[in-house]
């Protein structure tokens, strides 16, 4: 069975970027809505890790979060920018999962090359896991990880590359 984990957070946090990288750095099939028909509108890529088979995707607007979010999704894997922390569209992006009955959740804390003090790090991922509390899901059970998706995809084999497989593992080991 494959499981499916679709990506959420705000616009420009790096959601697609993110599902690059772990293209990059998995290899797999990566989908792009400018390569495929007008019925799918997604970003993803497929692949094959630890003997499962995953598929992570996003879209391009919360109005197409709000029509393809069905329940069937293993999970959410929420991207969160560190220089601004979790924002209403997440806020929305979770609350849409939530009522299509996901109930896992993974948080990629992105962008983290671009924060120099580790007390706004913390501050924010606080941020981001009172947004779960607020939302009926323990945050301090959700996994996260800090990483820069950008950096993993021009550079797989860098730590930022293992940031995309610590998060990628956490999920198959969770979801």
């Amino acid at each position: 069975m494959e499981k499916k984990i679709i990506v959420i957070g705000a616009f420009e946090h790096g959601k697609t970027t993110l599902i690059a990288a772990i293209k990059s750095v998995f290899g797999g099939e990566f989908t792009h809505p400018m390569d495929i028909e007008k019925i799918d509108s997604r970003y993803s890529v497929k692949l094959n890790y630890g003997g499962e088979e995953f598929e992570f995707f996003d879209f391009p607007s919360t109005e197409d979060y709000e029509e393809n979010i069905d329940g069937t999704e293993t999970g959410a894997l929420l991207v969160i920018d560190s220089c601004e922390g979790p924002l209403g569209e997440a806020r929305k992006h979770i609350g849409i999962c939530i009522e299509n009955g996901i109930q896992n959740f993974a948080i990629f804390m992105n962008k983290k090359d671009l924060v120099d003090d580790d007390d706004l790090m913390e501050i924010c991922e606080y941020e981001t896991r009172e947004v779960f509390d607020e939302e009926g899901i323990f945050g301090d059970d959700v996994p996260a990880v800090w990483g820069s998706a950008e950096k993993a995809l021009w550079n797989p084999e860098s730590m930022c590359g293992d940031c995309i497989r610590e998060i990628v593992y956490k999920i198959s080991i969770e979801f």
